[in-house]
């Protein structure tokens, strides 16, 4: 509450994505934006542009287990327009991670659309630390479908499970 009585306004932000499966580029766009808000909603969706190989249900377990210890998030699975998701859950905010100029430029066209579908809704970006600028999570899958240990990128709450789908375990290169 206010001094002058009114009630304050919580700010709540969204981090939209597939999140298949999520990974330590995700958690540090997660930690950052924490500080920008009092509540941020990790929104899971899926896209019709990416094929995902792990249920939403899945996805968003996974996310949960790995956010355990930030109390400000909250994990949902969703569908349809992102700007009708804002709406239902009073976000007035989305953040995106940005890795590169490629993907700014894909970004941009997204929060553009998202202004034109509700003026409400205002897209901030956090360029990605030089330490996850190549991480994605088809790399990722890709990585572990190889055999490879994918240890450095997944968070170590979720890392048994994700490899278990995705690939070999903890153990490092199976095909030696």
């Amino acid at each position: 509450m206010r001094s002058d009585g009114s009630i304050e306004k919580k700010r709540k932000m969204v981090f939209p994505g597939t999140y298949d499966p999520f990974t330590k580029g995700h958690l540090n766009v997660v930690e950052r934006a924490i500080l920008l808000c009092d509540e941020l909603v990790i929104a899971v969706f899926d896209n019709s542009h990416k094929t995902t190989v792990v249920p939403i249900e899945k996805r968003v377990e996974w996310i949960r287990k790995a956010l355990a210890d930030y109390p400000s998030v909250e994990v949902l699975a969703a569908d349809g327009l992102l700007v009708h998701f804002c709406e239902k859950h009073g976000i007035d905010t989305i953040v995106r991670g940005v890795r590169g100029p490629v993907q700014f430029e894909e970004e941009i066209q997204m929060a553009e659309i998202n202004r034109m579908l509700d003026v409400r809704v205002e897209t901030i970006f956090l360029p990605s630390y030089s330490s996850y600028r190549n991480l994605s999570s088809s790399l990722v899958r890709e990585i572990a479908r190889l055999g490879e240990s994918v240890a450095s990128f997944i968070p170590e709450a979720i890392l048994d499970e994700v490899t278990s789908l995705y690939g070999v375990s903890d153990g490092g290169n199976e095909h030696e």
